[in-house]
């Protein structure tokens, strides 16, 4: 993580404090909030604005069928990249409600 310079490097050193993992996830879906925002605003500017493509599906979570509260399970992560794509990295961050709760996130 320090190689990398990854952003999340912070939060993992304080892991175990939930209100530093609630603020940074929460400072990550604002952050993504404002670059949908800013796509939408373009998208249908002038008579010659370019259609939006279609969001394609290349990440699929394959949940259980039934969960209890407790109760530990497995899931699967299903790809479908592009053979042009070649080898990606893939980022994983499961949370649990919006107060505080579980972050876990891993690194592909």
């Amino acid at each position: 993580m320090i190689e990398t310079g990854d952003d999340l490097l912070p939060v993992f050193r304080q892991r175990d404090n939930a209100e530093v993992r609630e603020a940074y996830v929460v400072g990550k879906e604002q952050e993504a909030e404002q670059r949908r925002n800013g796509k939408r605003g373009n998208q249908n500017k002038g008579a010659n604005a370019l259609k939006a493509r279609p969001k394609a599906q290349l990440i699929e979570l394959v949940l259980p069928e039934t969960v209890a509260g407790t109760e530990e399970f497995t899931f699967q992560i299903r790809h479908k990249f592009p053979t042009e794509l070649a080898t990606q990295k893939l980022h994983v961050t499961l949370k649990q409600g919006n107060k505080g709760g579980t972050c876990l996130a891993a690194g592909g």
